[in-house]
């Protein structure tokens, strides 16, 4: 059963790394909707205020995850501490601290990550091409490592005619994307466009691509013209628990989609089932998908940790509250007990300030809903 809220039961100490991550805005909102059950306490590499820092309940600054000493300072900071869970988010920083499971677990620490054989899989995607290979999941692409064989991959996966993308396989956040476009303006993009994926000729790409090391892991698959999907997935040993799917649409913003539609598509729930059986997916994860040009959803990425949009999911059913419950044993197996009543139908987001006032920080953003409270809902005009 899920567990009731209690003035005198402990609450749950919860600790977030990374808390200048594009995540942990996420991340508090969907432990906030737990009604006082989460104290939250944000990590960062960052001695500066950052986000999580200034919003969670505590604050501890480690060193980068990069560090040789950072999964051992992190355990012995949440042993000290009395962390019940730790929710890590940073790509770089999963494999290690999901292998250190055992000392975390003999520490009083639950780790939110699936088991490692997933995380190693999904973090690199060169593994998870390997992986899927022979699978009707993934679209049309050539692992390659060399010069020549990225120019091989490029001409028969059909360019100039198909466009192609290309990205690194060990980089997270959108990094080293590229779209392969025979008839880009060059001028166009690189001088009047908004930051966001580099697009470019082949040509241009091969000439940057000679100036690396020799072997350099790419993936080069056709470009996905359809809509792109975020799928917010809890799963057990293969099993789905639930999901929660957006149309990622609207303007863009640093990389990120400004809007996001919620869709039941039971097409992509059944989908996401097969993907879910075949990896044997555990825990909370994110799946990327975009539509093909013959309308066959295609994976994009598997994200083995809750995605930065997972607030924006706990506001239709919170994913995270349950997947913290099924670690900790007290998991209630009615998916209502996690369901918002009147979900949305669509997030729009907008960036917040925060005011800091010594080491607590005050989200502006609600003064603006309490004005539109006053206000009253806005009303559509010609």
């Amino acid at each position: 059963m899920k567990r009731p809220i209690s003035d005198v039961m402990e609450p749950t100490r919860v600790m977030i790394t990374s808390g200048g991550g594009p995540g942990v805005w996420g991340l508090l909102h969907a432990l906030r909707r737990g009604d006082g059950r989460f104290q939250v306490i944000v990590q960062d590499c960052d001695a500066d205020d950052t986000p999580g820092t200034v919003l969670g309940d505590e604050r501890v600054h480690l060193p980068p995850a990069c560090d040789p000493s950072y999964v051992e300072r992190l355990l012995e900071h949440c042993g000290a501490a009395r962390v019940d869970v730790l929710i890590p988010v940073f790509d770089g920083e999963l494999a290690a601290i999901a292998a250190a499971r055992g000392d975390f677990n003999a520490a009083g620490t639950r780790v939110l990550l699936p088991p490692i054989d997933v995380v190693r899989t999904c973090v690199d995607k060169w593994a998870t091409h390997e992986r899927l290979e022979a699978t009707p999941f993934l679209p049309r692409h050539r692992r390659v490592e060399t010069l020549e064989e990225t120019r091989d991959a490029i001409g028969g996966l059909g360019y100039p005619a198909q466009l192609l993308c290309i990205r690194p396989t060990n980089l997270a956040g959108g990094r080293g994307v590229h779209v392969l476009d025979a008839a880009v303006d060059a001028f166009a993009e690189r001088l009047l466009s908004k930051p966001g994926v580099q697009r470019c000729t082949a040509e241009e790409f091969l000439e940057l691509r000679a100036r690396g090391p020799e072997r350099f892991r790419l993936i080069v698959s056709e470009f996905l013209p359809g809509d792109e999907l975020g799928i917010d997935l809890l799963a057990a040993e293969g099993r789905v628990c639930e999901l929660v799917t957006r149309r990622k649409c609207g303007a863009m913003h640093s990389g990120n989609p400004m809007r996001m539609d919620f869709i039941e598509a039971p097409a992509a729930r059944a989908w996401i089932a097969r993907l879910c059986r075949e990896l044997r997916l555990d825990g909370l994860v994110n799946v990327d998908a975009r539509y093909d040009a013959a309308g066959v959803l295609r994976l994009i990425e598997i994200n083995p940790r809750p995605s930065a949009c997972i607030g924006m999911s706990a506001a239709r059913v919170n994913l995270l509250e349950w997947a913290i419950d099924r670690l900790l044993g007290e998991e209630c197996d009615d998916t209502a007990a996690y369901s918002q009543e009147n979900p949305p139908q669509r997030i729009v987001r907008a960036l917040a300030d925060i005011a800091v006032r010594g080491s607590e920080g005050e989200v502006l953003l609600p003064l603006m809903q309490r004005e539109r409270e006053l206000s009253g809902p806005a009303r559509l005009t010609d």
